[in-house]
């Protein structure tokens, strides 16, 4: 059985990621199509803060599909105004 998931990034490794999901803390490999769109550009590689959809795997091996949001998309700046 083949779980999708998505989670948020919380360590790095070559080609390793250490993700946050609601079960807990899962390191998951790079998948083939990351691995490919990361090598074109590297801005399509996954850092921490960033939340990415996961593949599960019956076998118990977890991947990176792809980087969903990036952790500065997710950060709100609120603008601060004088009053008055």
């Amino acid at each position: 059985m083949v779980v999708r998931w998505q989670g948020v990034v919380r360590r790095i490794e070559t080609g390793v990621c250490l993700v946050e999901v609601p079960a807990g803390l899962i390191r998951a490999s790079w998948s083939g199509r990351l691995l490919a769109a990361v090598a074109r550009d590297r801005v399509h590689e996954p850092r921490p803060g960033d939340r990415v959809s996961l593949t599960l795997w019956s076998d118990g091996r977890a991947t990176v599909n792809a980087v969903v949001a990036t952790a500065a998309e997710e950060t709100r700046v609120v603008p601060l105004r004088r009053p008055g």
